[in-house]
């Protein structure tokens, strides 16, 4: 169940606050989100440099969303979810190409969830959800090639080895959680399952990350325990335990109007950072923001942060990418124009 507009936007500009060291209990690392020092978090914590891209308008290219953005040698791909496209610019924006085949004929996709590009072989993959497919374009937009798969999914990574990581994590169903496929998307077995006591339908992009060679996720959806999956192994890399813990069973899903409970909303992760955001309707929970540093081994939590960096204010987040970066964007100044991409460098 969908949470209302104000309040995921919300969960998409919030985050991080307090800065303590982790307790370890019981082989978990417990994390207080109650505990909060500060309102703010200032982005010189974490980001060492911005720049920004400004993504070319035309009369061909009109992006209506940033959904989510991956980046190769020579090109920015855009996954606008509005206009359900993969839109192609160069890296330093202008506008090359799109990947636009929405219908119900071969080839075609009815609805994109998510999409991937396939730095191997050089092509945009993208999620038909509904279809239970993932479908293959050249940046031109040639379609290449399609994948049934055995387990419909919310979110996908490819990994080097050929093997589909999928997702559907969020579903309230027995069936929920993270699985691991071959190329043809068959012989799916699943890595970590939901609990059957936690079945709360809230299904949210970045449900899987991805960065060098390593596929990486929080468990589904009231655990926390951050999985790697690298070579064809699974390890539990960092077992955080988030608290409080819920109060309650959830064994089947309810509304999200007053849901008392903690309940994670986006997690990111790169080489060197974990972010994660928690929302709660209890007005004295509210919004949360977890940040974790890998080489400092620290946590903070907190409401929002200040960007301190330029003064340019915060663009809304939406995913990492290779090389230590975190993409957002924001809305351009013309609002005849296309928005403006962030790179956050990160420390």
């Amino acid at each position: 169940m969908a949470m209302n507009k104000f309040a995921f936007g919300l969960l998409l500009v919030v985050w991080f606050m307090f800065s303590c060291t982790d307790r370890s209990t019981g082989g978990a690392w417990d994390v207080d989100l109650m505990e909060v020092s500060a309102d703010s978090l200032d982005y010189s914590l974490f980001v060492d440099s911005i720049r920004y891209i400004p993504l070319e308008c035309t009369e061909e290219c009109m992006v209506g969303a940033v959904t989510d953005v991956a980046f190769a040698e020579d090109n920015i791909f855009v996954f606008d979810i509005k206009q359900q496209a993969v839109w192609v610019f160069s890296r330093e924006g202008a506008y090359e190409s799109c990947v636009s085949r929405q219908g119900n004929g071969p080839g075609e996709y009815v609805y994109i969830s998510q999409f991937e590009y396939d730095k191997q072989h050089g092509r945009i993959a993208v999620l038909a959800s509904g279809q239970g497919q993932i479908l293959y374009y050249s940046p031109r937009g040639e379609h290449l090639g399609t994948v049934n798969l055995s387990v419909k999914a919310d979110d996908f990574k490819l990994t080097p080895q050929g093997d589909i990581i999928l997702s559907c994590a969020g579903r309230d169903d027995a069936s929920a959680g993270i699985y691991v496929t071959d190329a043809a998307g068959q012989n799916a077995r699943p890595l970590v399952l939901r609990k059957e006591n936690h079945l709360v339908y809230a299904t949210f992009p970045w449900e899987l990350c991805a960065y060098d060679d390593v596929v990486c996720f929080m468990a589904p959806n009231f655990e926390n325990g951050v999985y790697h999956w690298e070579e064809g192994e699974l390890s539990l890399a960092y077992p955080f335990r988030m608290l409080p813990e819920p109060g309650q069973d959830y064994e089947e899903t309810v509304s999200l109007q007053h849901f008392g409970d903690f309940l994670r909303t986006t997690y990111l992760e790169g080489e060197k950072w974990i972010l994660a955001t928690y929302w709660s309707a209890d007005p004295a929970k509210d919004l949360r923001v977890f940040l974790y540093s890998k080489s400092e081994k620290r946590h903070w939590v907190g409401r929002d942060f200040r960007n301190d960096v330029d003064r340019r204010g915060v663009g809304i987040r939406t995913a990492y990418t290779d090389n230590n970066t975190l993409v957002t964007w924001e809305e351009n100044k013309d609002p005849d124009r296309n928005p403006v991409i962030g790179i956050l460098q990160l420390k």
